[in-house]
């Protein structure tokens, strides 16, 4: 699987701006959040962030009952997590080879502004949606 990351971007009089991020996964397909589909840019910014485990990021003053298993929550340590304009950007996760793979796609972040004390990003799970992803891509 390609792993670059891209900036979703729209046109406003002669200027560009960011609106989402995704993940280039084969020639022609980009993979982001549904609400993301807009010219595309190679200009995009990283961080390292720590994954919460799903029975921490459950817990009521984390997120509670909006999080499911089908969902992976990273950051929330108050120093480096998702921001809105985040939404559609990849959680990328080296695996046991070096490869690095992309296992998340930002879905919300806290509405409290950036990088807030047990308030991780949320991300949607890629896993859960591989066979539906081979079969759109194979069908397209």
């Amino acid at each position: 699987m390609i792993t670059d990351i891209i900036s979703l971007q729209y046109q406003s009089g002669s200027s560009w701006y960011h609106t989402c991020g995704g993940s280039i996964i084969a020639e022609n397909w980009v993979m982001t959040a549904a609400h993301c589909i807009r010219p595309l840019s190679r200009k995009t910014a990283a961080s390292k962030v720590a994954l919460v485990g799903y029975e921490t990021c459950i817990r009521s003053y984390f997120w509670g009952a909006n999080v499911n298993l089908s969902m992976v929550c990273a950051g929330g340590d108050g120093i480096v997590a998702g921001c809105s304009g985040d939404f559609g950007g990849p959680l990328n996760c080296q695996n046991f080879e070096g490869i690095w793979e992309v296992h998340g796609i930002a879905s919300f972040v806290s509405d409290l502004g950036c990088n807030i004390e047990n308030k991780p990003a949320v991300f949607t799970r890629v896993s859960t949606f591989n066979d539906w992803i081979d079969k759109t891509m194979m069908n397209n």
